[in-house]
């Protein structure tokens, strides 16, 4: 068990807040690295024969990721779990989806983080225009496909 001493900010940005100063049961005393983030959605774009997925360069892991469409409205992090599932699937791939089925949440990194993420199946697709938000328009320019 920890207990939390102080709610200290180590670091802060639009995404996530870095915290806190705790004390462990043994008596030790140090930093836990927990990292305050809202709740994401992760969508499953399954057309009855394929599953689609993005590409883009990760930052961390200095390299480009194959994934599932995922995101979060950082300027409304209380949003609808649905209406997000629309936007991110419409800005990451184009698609529009008919059928959405709600598979369940999960913690991402419960470990290190609060962030959760609801995720869900897409179905009956149809191919719109995407519409990338600027960060991943930059980071997609640089695709090898």
């Amino acid at each position: 068990m920890r207990k939390q001493l102080v709610a200290k900010v180590v670091y802060q940005n639009q995404w996530m807040v870095v915290k806190d100063d705790v004390e462990f049961a043994n008596g030790h005393k140090g930093i836990y690295g927990v990292v305050d983030k809202s709740d994401s959605a992760l969508i499953i774009p399954y057309d009855g024969k394929d599953f689609h997925l993005v590409k883009q360069y990760c930052y961390p892991t200095e390299r480009d990721s194959i994934e599932f469409p995922q995101g979060k409205h950082e300027d409304n992090p209380e949003s609808d779990p649905l209406q997000l599932v629309k936007a991110e699937l419409l800005e990451e791939t184009g698609l529009e989806a008919k059928s959405r089925v709600h598979l369940g949440f999960f913690h991402e990194a419960p470990g290190y983080s609060n962030q959760g993420f609801h995720i869900y199946l897409a179905t009956e697709l149809t191919q719109k225009e995407k519409k990338l938000d600027v960060t991943e328009r930059r980071l997609r320019e640089d695709d090898h496909d």
